[in-house]
């Protein structure tokens, strides 16, 4: 009878617990829910204690007495998964794994439904990318839930890992979402004492008590450090040094560079011995313009340097950053002999200079990669190496010579059959031609060269009927000519309609594939004519398909132009520059919308 009675009573506290866990619109408890809450806190501590009770039937008691309560008993478990008694420790950890959370709940937007679909049934490394995926959502839509998922997912590692995407999320300036970030955060995780909770609701003593919150940090850097055991895995040291990167972050902002040095020096003492984490590190040392620690690091790991590339390379732009121009060039000339003749390898690389900013050295390693072919033939790595360098001149602003690496390109397909089934594979058989001539056009453009600049255009659209950008080129030349405009009107309705029907061909069940046409539309009535709320209402569709993404905000950007309501252009294409800050094409419409907004009305 003593068991029945225990199990209604831990029932009646489970449902109160449940309540206080559902979501945000939970109410603060009464000092008698507290108090009940207290008794239930003692009664788990002590079932937990039972786990590893030297009588079999107390162990096998307490165990299904916390299995039964299932999620009102997680909090308890998770903080004694690293019990020092391995008896409780390994029955803590089989009951979490038993505990089954509903990942998804009916307030979850669709998209974060998406992502979490058949969660639970993936493995660790899936479960730890869905949770960047809904770190890389608006917060309002995606906060939330990674706070449940940093609460109670199972894998301790993963939970920590939500907890450091959670905590490297930007906080908008505005004190309104502020207050409702910290709402989100404390109505979520309240009450947990697992380690990836506690960071998050600590990161906000930052604002209220700056000593107090250095001392805690310490305190936590140092409680995680002591737990690696003798051989970490490489996610484990991640995620220390993710830990430590905050905290430093915290004590560089703070104007308290010795402290933060000992971290950093801490950091790299610490660090995995591989290529890719070395230069994350140099990446981020950047960002802090800690370059005084960039020595340390190269000195510490220089038998690394004599055979990684990639981390040859993120020494290089620190070197750059320090005014040491010369050291930078050898170290980029080195990391480029390393790649011999491995196109693939070049082109890798340009891409992510490229996206550094390192525009000279990206255009030197798509060269690299073209450079091959000379010494073998082509491949499919050169052909796109000779794609990407010309849309990077392009966005440099050196149209010919983007349109002259194309040329060469398109003379290739002419005469080699094998170039051509290559861009066939990839889908660049109209691109190539059609930008070649479009590239052209711009050129003459600039140099008020019209006659030249409609023949290229004509010859452009001719290659490819379908191309938004051709497309609007026309329609912003075609203002003198009615014959012109009224054709670049029609093909600009068939265009639109295409992508409407595009959309309407795929069903909710396959979101990602209706992102596209959604953008294509929205781009192309936004920058001609046409039905503009529209345009308006697909390109945020578009977004809720895909959040974040720079291109789509740059889209919705120029659709709010086109509607002369600057503040939100400014608003929006803001977002896509943090997003893609090396892409000239989106900074020089920001400096656009802004001189706009700045206008007397």
């Amino acid at each position: 009878m003593l068991a029945v009675v225990a199990l209604g009573w831990l029932a009646s506290i489970w449902l109160a617990v449940d309540s206080s866990i559902a979501g945000p619109t939970a109410s603060a408890p009464t000092p008698s829910d507290a108090s009940e809450s207290e008794q239930f806190n003692d009664r788990l501590a002590a079932l937990i204690k039972d786990l590893g009770s030297q009588e079999y039937l107390a162990r096998q008691f307490a165990q299904e007495e916390l299995r039964r309560l299932g999620p009102a008993a997680f909090d308890a478990l998770a903080a004694s998964e690293d019990d020092g008694d391995i008896e409780i420790a390994s029955r803590v950890r089989y009951l979490l794994q038993t505990i089954r959370v509903e990942w998804v709940r009916d307030g979850d937007s669709p998209i974060v439904k998406q992502i979490l679909h058949d969660y639970e049934f993936e493995s660790e490394a899936q479960r730890a990318e869905h949770l960047g995926q809904l770190a890389g959502l608006p917060q309002e839509v995606g906060l939330q839930p990674l706070c449940r998922l940093v609460r109670f997912e199972q894998s301790p590692l993963v939970s920590k890992q939500g907890a450091l995407l959670v905590l490297r999320q930007k906080v908008q300036p505005d004190p309104a979402w502020q207050a409702a970030r910290q709402k989100i955060i404390q109505t979520s995780l309240a009450g947990s004492l697992r380690p990836g909770a506690r960071w998050v609701l600590a990161a906000r003593m930052f604002e209220s008590d700056l000593p107090s919150a250095l001392d805690h940090w310490q305190r936590l850097v140092d409680a995680e450090l002591a737990a690696l055991n003798d051989l970490p895995t490489p996610s484990e040291l991640e995620v220390v040094q993710g830990l430590q990167q905050y905290y430093a972050e915290m004590l560089y902002r703070q104007s308290l560079p010795d402290r933060a040095k000992q971290v950093v020096a801490q950091m790299i003492e610490r660090s995995a011995d591989d290529a890719e984490s070395l230069g994350k590190l140099v990446d981020w040392l950047v960002e802090q313009r800690a370059l005084d620690m960039i020595d340390l690091l190269a000195h510490r790991f220089e038998h690394r340097l004599k055979s990684s590339p990639d981390l040859l390379l993120a020494i290089a732009q620190a070197r750059r950053s320090q005014g040491q121009e010369q050291a930078a060039e050898e170290l980029v000339a080195r990391a480029s002999k390393l790649f011999g003749d491995d196109a693939q390898q070049h082109l890798r690389a340009a891409y992510l200079l490229q996206t550094r900013g390192m525009f000279d050295w990206s255009e030197s390693e798509y060269r690299g990669a073209i450079a091959v072919a000379s010494r073998s033939k082509e491949s499919m790595w050169t052909i796109r190496a000779r794609i990407f360098l010309a849309e990077l001149l392009f966005d440099l602003e050196r149209e010919y010579d983007a349109a002259e690496e194309l040329r060469k390109l398109n003379d290739l397909m002419a005469s080699d059959r094998e170039v051509m089934d290559a861009v066939q594979e990839l889908g660049r058989e109209k691109h190539v031609p059609a930008h070649m001539h479009y590239y052209y056009a711009c050129h003459d453009r600039k140099r008020n060269e019209l006659t030249k600049m409609r023949e290229h255009l004509d010859r452009a659209i001719e290659h490819d009927p379908g191309d938004a950008d051709i497309l609007i080129a026309l329609y912003r030349d075609s203002t003198a000519n009615s014959k012109r405009r009224n054709d670049v009107k029609a093909r600009i309705i068939r265009l639109a309609e295409e992508s409407r029907n595009e959309i309407a061909q795929f069903s909710t069940e396959e979101p990602r594939f209706q992102a596209n046409p959604y953008n294509q539309y929205a781009w192309l009535i936004g920058n001609t004519e046409g039905n503009l709320d529209l345009a308006l209402q697909y390109s945020h569709k578009s977004l809720e398909i895909m959040p974040d993404t720079a291109g789509f905000l740059d889209t919705l950007a120029h659709c709010y132009a086109a509607k002369k309501d600057f503040k939100n252009a400014v608003h929006y294409q803001s977002r896509a520059a943090e997003l893609e800050p090396h892409a000239m094409v989106i900074q020089r419409a920001l400096a656009r919308f802004k001189a706009e907004l700045e206008k007397p009305q």
